[in-house]
């Protein structure tokens, strides 16, 4: 329960609560100390009065169990004291207009896995230089990192029972620096405070803005193709020509963001004090974009598709020691670089886990789709091999376990395997299936 006073929002919890452990005990603020005090001397003066009255004995007894029992509870109250902790106001004049809406860059998929670039959403401001003070901002809530691997910089998002969406920026109220300051505080003033518990609280400022999800917008785009724990890049935005301008120079590395339902945000949610700033009209459709994720599986397909188009055939190689190597299916091209770039392009999507392969007959030749945990699969165009060495791969006892795939060209009669520049790993193939 919250209370005013003084036009400040103050919540009983911080003055007054009763636990129980297992027997009930009384939290009391420490600003009560002297008005318990009195009441406990109030309660022994009521008891003795009592005592003089001539009352039958049993209800004697009981008022003084009663006034017994009172007495206890008040002389087992433990008294806090606060501590607040204010978060250092920014040094530029906030500017509410500035925050125009959110801005979003999805990388080049061909290039996404292999470079490990990540995925950006961040706020689109109106001027560059205020984008850069807010960001500088921010930064100074994870100790001036720009790596936030604490999440003391939390980014939450409400999707509102409308149209609408909003976003919320604050300080982790949990980060850890926080518990270390308290703890210093405590250990400077104990002997002062002895016996008393403290209160730790913290005074920060909150950032949020309802956005209309329409036509345009690509919020629910990103949370298609950006898990809600894995690396990203928030980053801040500001208005070129009518177009959003990332600030590449004040990009902020993130590990999670927070999603929830208004329907499901509770009183315990910094979110449930902070509503919408505009209403939509629920009327209105909600039109979302394209889904970049799928966006990057179709240009990865076509990425990898185009590189296999130039192979010449594929081979099958069983191992000689099966114990301790495992047969090789190889595509053929006719230069090291084809096959080079388009291995690159595979090890770049697929990995070794839940990679698989499927080879199928057609006009005399074999296609293959390659496939990883049946999400997402390609299948290559048409390929020459040789029906004597596919058949003696196909009838092995080694075509039922793992296989590596790998690409490779030939050298004076010779089936070189190519290697990349990243650090070579062949894909493995954890199941691989033949159709006639």
């Amino acid at each position: 329960m919250r209370i005013k006073i003084r036009g400040v929002r103050i919540d009983l919890s911080s003055l007054i609560q009763v636990r129980w452990y297992p027997y009930p005990k009384i939290y009391l603020h420490e600003n009560f100390e002297g008005t318990a005090k009195w009441i406990a001397r109030g309660i022994t003066a009521l008891g003795i009065g009592v005592s003089f009255l001539a009352l039958p004995s049993i209800i004697d007894v009981g008022v003084a169990i009663a006034f017994l029992g009172i007495e206890f509870f008040v002389e087992k109250i433990v008294f806090e004291y606060s501590v607040v902790i204010v978060q250092p106001l920014p040094d530029f004049k906030i500017d509410e207009s500035q925050w125009i809406t959110n801005g979003y860059l999805f990388p080049n998929p061909a290039y996404q896995q292999q470079y490990d670039l990540q995925n950006h959403f961040g706020l689109v401001y109106k001027d560059e230089a205020y984008a850069k003070a807010f960001f500088d901002y921010l930064v100074s809530w994870n100790q001036d990192s720009r790596d936030d691997g604490d999440n003391n910089i939390c980014i939450s998002f409400v999707i509102e029972a409308n149209n609408s969406f909003t976003t919320y920026l604050y300080a982790n109220p949990n980060r850890k620096w926080l518990d270390e300051m308290f703890n210093a505080y405590h250990e400077e003033i104990k002997y002062e405070k002895y016996g008393k518990r403290q209160q730790s609280m913290i005074m920060q400022m909150v950032y949020w803005k309802t956005l209309p999800n329409m036509e345009g917008t690509l919020f629910y785009s990103f949370l298609e193709a950006q898990p809600k724990n894995r690396k990203f890049h928030f980053a801040p935005f500001y208005m070129v020509d009518g177009a959003p301008t990332i600030v590449e120079s004040h990009v902020i590395t993130k590990y999670r963001y927070s999603l929830k339902y208004r329907q499901d945000v509770g009183k315990d949610d910094l979110e449930f004090y902070y509503g919408a700033t505009i209403q939509i009209d629920p009327k209105i459709k909600r039109a979302i974009s394209s889904n970049p994720r799928e966006t990057v599986n179709e240009l990865f397909k076509k990425a990898i598709i185009e590189c296999v188009s130039h192979a010449k055939s594929i081979q099958f190689i069983l191992a000689p020691n099966y114990e301790t190597s495992p047969p090789v299916i190889c595509i053929h091209f006719n230069t090291s670089e084809e096959a080079r770039d388009g291995y690159e392009r595979v090890l770049s999507r697929f990995t070794n886990s839940g990679s698989s392969a499927l080879f199928k007959k057609k006009d005399g030749k074999l296609s293959m789709t390659l496939s990883e945990h049946a999400k997402f699969s390609i299948e290559t165009e048409l390929l020459n091999y040789s029906e004597d060495n596919y058949q003696g791969f196909v009838d092995s006892e080694q075509s039922k376990s793992k296989v590596v795939l790998t690409f490779g060209f030939d050298h004076l009669g010779q089936t070189i395997l190519v290697a990349t520049q990243r650090d070579f790993s062949p894909l493995l193939l954890n199941k691989v299936q033949f159709q006639s």
